[in-house]
Order: C-alpha cells, then sequence, then structure tokens
C-alpha cells in the first residue's frame, strides 16, 4: 500500500518544488524589470506580471468585492438599475489598456460608464485601486513591493484618465487615493 503512494508523494513534492522556483523567477522578474515610473507600457508590464502571475485568485476576489462595495452606493445602484446592461459594443476602443481592463466588470461597460457621474466613476476606480492592493497585504503569501505599488496605481490613473476624468481630479497619489475610498 505504502510503496503505491510514493510515486503520488514523488510527483506532488515534484510540483510543488516547480511552483515555487517559477513564483520566485516571476518576481524576480517584476523586480529586475522596468521601472513603471518610466512609461506607462513598463507599468502595464509589472501590473500584468503582479495579478496574472503571483495573484490571480486574490485579484478575482478583490474585484467581486469591489463590485459588491460599489453597488451599495445608493447613485452607482440606481443608475446601474435604471438601465438595463448593454453588451460591449463590437467596436472597442484600440486602446490597448482599456480593452484590457474593460472586460473586468460590468460596472466597467462602455455604455455604464457614460451613465454614471464623474465623481462616482472615480469612486469606482480609487476602489479597484485599494481593494486588491488591502487583499494582498492582508491574505496573500506576501507583501506587494513598492515598484508594483506604483504600477497598479499608474495603470489605473492612467485608465481614469483615458476615460475621459480631468487629471486634475485624480488623487495625485496612493495616500490620497485610499483617503478618498475611506
Amino acid at each position: 500500500m505504502v510503496a503505491a503512494l510514493l510515486p503520488l508523494g514523488w510527483a506532488a513534492s515534484t510540483y510543488l518544488y516547480y511552483v515555487r522556483g517559477r513564483r520566485f523567477d516571476t518576481l524576480a522578474e517584476i523586480l529586475q524589470g522596468p521601472d513603471p515610473k518610466q512609461s506607462i507600457e513598463n507599468a502595464f508590464h509589472t501590473y500584468e506580471m503582479t495579478w496574472e502571475y503571483e495573484f490571480p485568485f486574490l485579484k478575482r476576489m478583490a474585484f467581486y468585492l469591489t463590485l459588491l462595495r460599489a453597488y451599495s452606493i445608493p447613485t452607482i445602484s440606481r443608475t446601474l438599475s435604471r438601465y438595463s446592461p448593454a453588451p460591449l459594443p463590437s467596436a472597442t476602443p484600440e486602446d490597448p489598456l482599456l480593452t484590457s481592463l474593460l472586460p473586468v466588470s460590468p460596472i466597467l461597460d462602455l455604455h455604464t460608464l457614460d451613465r454614471l457621474s464623474r465623481q462616482d466613476l472615480l469612486y469606482v476606480v480609487c476602489l479597484f485601486v485599494v481593494e486588491p492592493y488591502r487583499w494582498v497585504q492582508r491574505f496573500g503569501y506576501r507583501r506587494l513591493t513598492k515598484k508594483e505599488k506604483e504600477a497598479h496605481y499608474r495603470v489605473w490613473r492612467e485608465f481614469v484618465v483615458r476615460l475621459g476624468v480631468e487629471e486634475a481630479a485624480v488623487p495625485c497619489g496612493w495616500d490620497e487615493m485610499e483617503e478618498f475610498v475611506l
């Protein structure tokens, strides 16, 4: 009986060793990669590596709970309940940043964004910045580095600006964005 379980134990330990090694390879690539302050493309690369490879489950859970928190705001709920959800248009913007972040949720649907006030839109996006960070700090296997935090902020800030919110209205830094959400 024990002899039959040995290959399974060997396979499981080999897999776990491989995954652990890949995790540290990804972290090393993030830390040695381009500086997110130099360009939005560098910030998006760091953002993608962090959230797609390091914390995909935490990102998904944080986004779901962010949606619940956003829907609990009366003005946002009223706006969304007034209109039936419309599918994304077949001709989505040619902007790669917008097209990669729009499918995140129905609240970020192009038709819905036009119906929300700019203040509500800014609040929702600030939630999408702050909540995943809080989840990783609380439940992640490691804390986010300053580089990852900066990249996360820069990507979502650029997202809001490209949606038409004035740059002066967007909080200038991470701390201001956290205060705005509270």
